[in-house]
C-alpha cells in the first residue's frame, strides 16, 4: 500500500509541475524541487539550460511565459515510476500545446528524466529534471 501511495504523490507531483508553470505560481512551482534540485533543458539545437538551487529556478520561472499573457500547457505523459525507500527514478513522456494562430498546437515535445526524493517533511520533490526536447517548432 505505501508503494502505491508513494506512487500517487509522485504523479501529483509530476501534474502539479505544470498547472505551477502554465500560471506563473512561482512560488509553488520552484517548491517543487528540493533545496539544492536542478533543473536541465538538452536541446537538439542550442540553447539549453542548467539552473541549480531555488535562486537559479526561481529566476528561470519568473522569466517564463504563462497565462494570461500567453497561453500553454505542459503537459506528462505515461509516466514510469521506479520507486525505492525514500528516492525514485521516473521517465515520462512531455509536450507542450500552445495558442497559435488561435489554433492548439504542439509547439514541443519530448522526455522527462527524474530524480525525485522524499523530502523531511514528507513530501516528493524533483531533486534532478532532465528535459529532453525531441521536437520544438520556433
Amino acid at each position: 500500500m505505501a508503494l502505491l501511495e508513494d506512487e500517487r504523490a509522485i504523479l501529483r507531483l509530476l501534474h502539479s509541475y505544470g498547472h505551477y508553470l502554465d500560471y506563473g505560481l512561482v512560488d509553488a512551482w520552484v517548491d517543487c524541487f528540493t533545496e539544492e534540485g536542478v533543473f536541465e533543458v538538452q536541446r537538439a539545437t542550442p540553447p539549453g539550460g542548467l539552473y541549480r538551487g531555488r535562486d537559479e529556478l526561481r529566476s528561470f520561472v519568473a522569466a517564463h511565459s504563462h497565462a494570461p499573457d500567453k497561453w500553454h500547457k505542459h503537459v506528462v505523459v505515461d509516466p514510469i515510476i521506479a520507486a525505492r525507500g525514500n528516492s525514485a527514478e521516473v521517465e515520462s513522456y512531455f509536450m507542450r500545446l500552445d495558442r497559435i494562430d488561435d489554433l492548439p498546437q504542439v509547439r514541443t515535445f519530448g522526455r522527462y528524466r527524474d530524480s525525485v526524493r522524499r523530502t523531511a517533511d514528507g513530501r516528493w520533490r524533483l531533486a534532478h529534471r532532465v528535459v529532453e526536447v525531441e521536437a520544438r517548432i520556433t
